[in-house]
């Protein structure tokens, strides 16, 4: 029995620490420093030899609450919040523990100091693990915001087991009363209790995986939707340049017959040639000019783009003023929103096609507006690609929520059944916008 006290303590403090770093990877990451493993197995070490020989539950816990403080420090995040993340998880674990004791002294009748040796102890503590490591398994993936689809109902599923868990640990808490003649069933049934919790962790450790693959897929889309409208912004300055060529090679041409023209004191065919210029250059001029290049950069490779769907688009700036989002952020957000308003009114038959743009600066915000006419009434509450290959697409609605939360933004869909409007809200201030990790923000 002594020795399976060990090994449960063992366990006990690994599954402490392990608990630990799920909590505090919830909210920060990972220092990034040769000393990250040996520090943590010596939290662990020391743990460990608290929970194997020392008996003082005070000065138990005391070690325990240093380690757990000194654990948060492997994690990048505000000093406030290495106490507060500290406290948090050992009052949850307080709690856990506690809970649990008073549960099985009322299903089994036993006192409390019974409660705290032999078989009691070893599946009171499997419990209280158990019961700890599903509510941080339960902050973990409420703080994941890119589930979408399957991966829900895959959460859902798995959240099932550690539930599953904790019921048969209290059957196994009566189970165990009965068979206390028989210490090889006893130790058959604890060899089972901490399968059940390395069962549990691999597989919170499968589905934490499973998430990271979708990040890493949904970062690799955003990362060839910026060389995508990269590329569109090279070939609209390109073809400004060329255009800008055009009118110098003939505007040179044009000065030449000016002049030839004046010399010979022929003022009414000057008049008439000034004229005609003045007008083609009104005619041909297709640039957009908002005062900021970025944005008379998109909105320009945007307008050739609804040209070739047959779409035209209505501008409207409200007080623009500096803007200190990077450039291929705001490329992606205003890209993505005008690209999606272009392609469904271009599905729409009959009526005007036409797009609705609003740029506006509000209370240090950068607002865009889009409005679009649709051909019917669309659930904002399941957006989905209209495109055929819908394993490369779909994801501009997550790129959109994932670069507005880099800025403390967001974005709103709102639809009737002739509109549909999108608005996307990003805050302009400069020193907000200086931080960029922006998947993982720093407490």
């Amino acid at each position: 029995m002594e020795f399976l006290t060990y090994l449960f303590n063992v366990v006990n403090g690994i599954m402490t620490v392990y608990i630990d770093c799920i909590l505090f990877s919830t909210f920060a990451d990972k220092r990034k420093f040769r000393l990250y493993k040996p520090s943590l197995v010596l939290i662990t070490i020391i743990i460990i030899s608290s929970l194997c020989f020392i008996k003082n539950s005070f000065l138990n816990l005391t070690i325990l609450i240093a380690a757990v403080f000194a654990n948060s420090f492997l994690y990048k995040m505000k000093w406030y919040n290495h106490f507060l993340l500290s406290a948090a998880i050992v009052f949850l674990s307080s709690f856990a523990e506690l809970g649990t004791a008073v549960s099985i002294s009322v299903i089994l009748s036993q006192d409390m100091a019974t409660l705290k040796t032999g078989y009691y102890f070893i599946i009171g503590g499997t419990f209280a693990k158990l019961l700890i490591f599903l509510i941080v398994a339960i902050i973990r993936f409420g703080k994941h915001t890119k589930f979408y689809g399957k991966i829900k109902s895959t959460w859902l599923y798995i959240s099932f087991l550690p539930l599953t868990s904790i019921i048969l640990v209290y059957i196994i808490i009566d189970y165990i009363n009965k068979i206390e003649t028989n210490p090889t069933m006893q130790l058959l049934t604890i060899g089972a209790l901490l399968l059940l919790i390395i069962t549990n962790v691999m597989s919170f450790y499968v589905f934490d995986k499973i998430y990271e693959n979708i990040t890493v897929e949904q970062n690799l889309s955003i990362a060839n939707e910026l060389i995508k409208n990269q590329k569109t912004q090279y070939s609209v300055l390109y073809e400004s340049q060329n255009e800008i060529r055009k009118i110098k090679h003939d505007l040179k041409n044009t000065l030449l017959g000016l002049l030839s023209e004046i010399k010979n004191n022929n003022y009414e065919s000057v008049a008439k040639l000034l004229e005609t210029e003045c007008n083609n250059l009104s005619s041909n001029y297709n640039v957009i000019i908002t005062g900021n290049n970025i944005i008379d950069t998109i909105i320009s490779s945007k307008k050739y783009y609804a040209e070739s769907k047959g779409v035209s688009l209505n501008l409207d700036i409200d007080n623009l003023g500096e803007i200190y989002i990077d450039p291929i952020d705001l490329s992606v957000l205003f890209g993505n929103a005008i690209d999606n308003a272009i392609e469904a009114t271009a599905r729409v038959s009959g009526g005007e096609p036409t797009v609705d743009i609003h740029i506006i600066f509000k209370n240090s915000n950068l607002i865009l507006i889009t409005n679009n006419p649709i051909d019917k009434k669309i659930d904002i509450q399941n957006l989905s690609t209209t495109k055929t290959n819908r394993k490369s697409h779909g994801f501009g609605i997550l790129q959109m929520k994932s670069l507005t939360q880099k800025y403390n933004g967001d974005v709103f869909f709102d639809c009737d059944e002739k509109n549909f409007k999108t608005t996307i809200l990003i805050n302009n201030l400069k020193q907000v916008n200086c931080d960029t990790n922006y998947n993982k923000r720093v407490l």
